[in-house]
């Protein structure tokens, strides 16, 4: 079932958090996690402060939805988030509150994150292998055509400070199946992707 009818608040229940994996007792992994404010392609981001100051924000990056339950859990484990900010959903209900973290992606480094891209179109299922120069093919999805988003992160603090950000080490990203009028995903250029047969989601 794909996120479309459903607030924030709803489907960030339905993510599953665990600590730990084979490869890294380090990582954090968030099975059908909930992502908004993508900027895969890291392009420069403009803002303004509370205090009306403009801002620029640099690099490749995307927001991570919780629970404040989870957030809390993730936070006893690993220390306190360096940003982590209150977000409200649903509108009508201000008391059903979420956390909103910002996840960094560093495709320009010797040891990038993987990033798997699962498509179905006309029953043909496929996955793509997603480097620094196509990331941002993540962008132009549709919300709703998000069927689901499993990621694995490794909190980071270089200065032991007890405040750590989060840096993403994998993500599996599947989008519901392509019609045959979807004329944006069925002339994209994949030149520079790499296409294999569709396996499992879930394995490493």
């Amino acid at each position: 079932m794909n996120n479309q009818g459903k607030n924030l608040f709803e489907r960030a229940l339905e993510t599953k958090m665990q600590f730990g994996t084979r490869r890294s007792q380090n990582a954090v992994v968030f099975e059908n996690a909930v992502i908004i404010k993508r900027n895969f392609a890291g392009k420069d981001i403009t803002g303004k402060r509370k205090d009306g100051k403009t801002f620029i924000k640099k690099g490749r990056r995307f927001t991570l939805v919780l629970t404040k339950e989870m957030f809390d859990a993730l936070c006893a484990e690993k220390g306190e988030c360096s940003y982590g900010i209150w977000a409200f959903a649903p509108d009508e209900n201000p008391d059903l509150k979420v956390y909103t973290i910002e996840v960094n992606v560093k495709m320009e480094s010797a040891n990038p994150p993987s990033c798997k891209l699962y498509t179905k179109s006309n029953g043909k299922a496929n996955v793509s292998i997603l480097n620094s120069t196509n990331l941002g093919l993540l962008d132009e999805i549709y919300e709703c055509d998000i069927e689901r988003v499993d990621i694995t992160v490794n909190p980071y603090d270089p200065d032991k400070s007890g405040h750590f950000t989060l840096w993403l080490r994998d993500l599996k990203l599947s989008q519901i199946e392509i019609e045959d009028n979807d004329s944006y995903w069925n002339n994209m250029i994949v030149d520079d992707m790499e296409v294999m047969p569709f396996g499992d989601p879930n394995e490493d």
